[in-house]
């Protein structure tokens, strides 16, 4: 059977968790990434091999299908990698996470493409969506375990790696120092030996 291939631009992005999962579970695939200056002829070429549900990227090729949506493709390798939690209210809570991630990162995307008052759209954004969203987080994340170990159960799950996204997408707007929680957090997480291993070698994108 051929290995995974994950087809996205050469940014962190909306795949980024897909591939935390993969370093985390040491799974041998095929990041094929590309710029945003190609991206016309490669979904063009994803569309015409009829790979492209929804005509966009991420693409996972896998287990003889073409998965597309982001959150659909997580979702997939998490229960297939045992990352989604251990019962069906730990299901919800990961899911809990990806909403708040979708939620937040879409106002910072649209925030990021402003086209009229950009300067201004993301001062909005830094000093008042995002500090709510963080605040909720912090609080979801402080009442399993008091905040001291993951963010659903007692092992890791893809919500932790949902908010290793998130971290790494904001960090130019908060340094998370108000946020101890969430600070602890990322430090465990990004210290974990694979997730780790892979953040030194991955390519150094600005989203």
């Amino acid at each position: 059977m051929s290995k995974p291939k994950l087809t996205y631009f050469n940014v962190r992005g909306r795949a980024e968790y897909i591939r935390y999962i993969f370093a985390e579970k040491q799974v041998d695939y095929e990041d094929s990434r590309f710029q945003y200056a190609d991206k016309d002829q490669v979904l063009a070429v994803l569309r015409e091999q009829g790979k492209l549900d929804f005509h966009q990227v991420p693409l996972l090729e896998i287990d003889g299908h073409n998965l597309v949506q982001s959150y659909a493709i997580s979702s997939y390798l998490a229960r297939q990698y045992n990352l989604y939690g251990k019962d069906i209210y730990e299901n919800y809570l990961v899911d809990a996470i990806s909403g708040a991630y979708n939620d937040t990162i879409t106002e910072y995307y649209q925030s990021f493409i402003a086209k009229e008052n950009k300067d201004q759209v993301l001062k909005q954004f830094s000093e008042v969506t995002l500090p709510k969203w963080l605040g909720f987080l912090e609080k979801f994340l402080t009442r399993n375990n008091g905040g001291d170990g993951f963010a659903v159960g007692n092992d890791v799950t893809l919500g932790d790696f949902y908010l290793l996204a998130l971290y790494e997408a904001v960090e130019q707007f908060n340094n998370l120092a108000n946020y101890p929680k969430l600070a602890a957090h990322r430090e465990r997480i990004v210290n974990r030996p694979n997730i780790k291993a892979y953040r030194e070698k991955r390519p150094k994108t600005e989203l």
